[in-house]
């Protein structure tokens, strides 16, 4: 079957581009089952990392590697890189003072060309690049860098705590966006996932500034702890049910303008109740 993959490669395509209705197939066969195909892969990445650490941690089994004469990266160096990262973060900061903190006060900021669900969904996106390539320069820097005494030189824990405190201010930039497009448009369940993923993120930094002065914290077992509490609550709430009743409080008291209504429809059978006592209602 693995040998086969290569062939298809070439055959597919030229079969897509001799027929219209095989096209048509074959677009709405992968329009439909990316999604699973990528959640499939992702899972079972992710699982066989997550049951492997457990059964290491569980069983005390630790790699056997041999003495290694690499005492670190010169603080120098690190302190140099640390110091253009955090210039430039800083600038940007400033420079973007409108635009980030807008959404604190319920407001897009002025001239801004996108509308709400826009300005949460870009703010999303941005938070989430900035805070993978902080997490990635944090980690290394607090890693590879020449300790003395095992303790980080301070310089390079001012730069790191600075930079883990920006990324934490651009996701509760992203959180404060994300709560004004939901008082706006309502609540919905990928909204409230988004925004649980936030939170994630927002503890997993909050633990690298303290592994920054306290060298006992595990950062990696923080997250895993963390994402593992953030899923079993998603899984034990009726988050669908939590949408429609939130939903249909905040149109009845003049919160929310309008109301989705096949927003309310895809929340299945939790929405049924609110559908009807909107059905029975007498405005219009």
């Amino acid at each position: 079957m693995i040998c086969a993959i290569p062939m298809l490669i070439i055959i597919v395509p030229l079969l897509i581009s001799s027929d219209d209705a095989f096209s048509g197939l074959v677009e709405n066969i992968f329009s439909n089952s990316f999604n699973t195909i990528l959640k499939i892969i992702l899972g079972l990445g992710m699982s066989l990392i997550v049951i492997s650490y457990g059964f290491s941690v569980k069983k005390g089994l630790s790699a056997q590697l041999k003495p290694c004469n690499f005492k670190g990266v010169e603080n120098i160096y690190v302190i140099s890189f640390l110091s253009v990262i955090s210039a430039c973060y800083l600038l940007y900061l400033f420079s973007q003072l409108a635009y980030f903190f807008s959404a604190f006060s319920g407001i897009l900021p002025s001239g801004y060309k996108f509308n709400v669900s826009q300005y949460a969904r870009k703010g999303f996106f941005e938070m989430c690049v900035i805070a993978v390539i902080n997490l990635a320069v944090t980690a290394l820097c607090i890693l590879l860098s020449k300790k003395n005494n095992g303790k980080l030189n301070y310089a390079i824990k001012a730069f790191c705590t600075f930079i883990s405190v920006f990324t934490l201010i651009i996701i509760a930039t992203a959180v404060s966006k994300m709560v004004l497009y939901i008082k706006s448009f309502g609540m919905t369940v990928l909204r409230i996932t988004t925004s649980s993923f936030m939170l994630f993120l927002a503890i997993v930094f909050i633990s690298v500034i303290l592994r920054i002065y306290i060298s006992k914290i595990n950062v990696l077992k923080t997250a895993i702890i963390t994402a593992g509490c953030v899923i079993f609550v998603l899984g034990t709430v009726n988050v669908n049910a939590v949408s429609a009743k939130y939903n249909y409080e905040a149109y009845k008291t003049g919160r929310l303008k309008n109301i989705d209504i096949y927003a309310m429809y895809e929340l299945g059978d939790e929405g049924i109740p609110y559908i009807t006592k909107l059905a029975c209602s007498k405005k219009p």
